[in-house]
């Protein structure tokens, strides 16, 4: 499966709609995330990780969109414009790669 790059405003999407949390918090299904809606653990009960900065907010995100990025791949066979790809991986980044089969 080939993998092309990553649009650069794919990152601007997720920056904008998801917001930049050092600290970590619970999301609102419960679990503990920080950075760019990075999940730290399926754990509920897990305490609470340290404070993370900025460059490893961006490090999140990069493995994060990369991960996006093979799970858009594997389920949209058809080529798409860079902006309809950068829209389906900020999509899949926020519901998930269920959601995108729903569709």
């Amino acid at each position: 499966m080939i993998i092309p790059a990553i649009p650069e405003v794919t990152y601007d999407l997720i920056k904008y709609y998801e917001g930049c949390y050092l600290t970590p918090y619970r999301d609102p299904a419960g679990y503990w995330t920080v950075g760019y809606g990075h999940l730290l653990t399926l754990d509920r009960n897990a305490p609470r990780s340290p404070k993370i900065d900025r460059t490893e907010a961006l490090a999140f995100l990069a493995s994060d969109v990369a991960q996006t990025a093979q799970n858009v791949c594997s389920l949209i066979l058809a080529p798409c414009s860079p902006y309809l790809y950068a829209a389906l991986l900020d999509f899949t980044f926020n519901m998930g790669s269920v959601m995108l089969r729903a569709f």
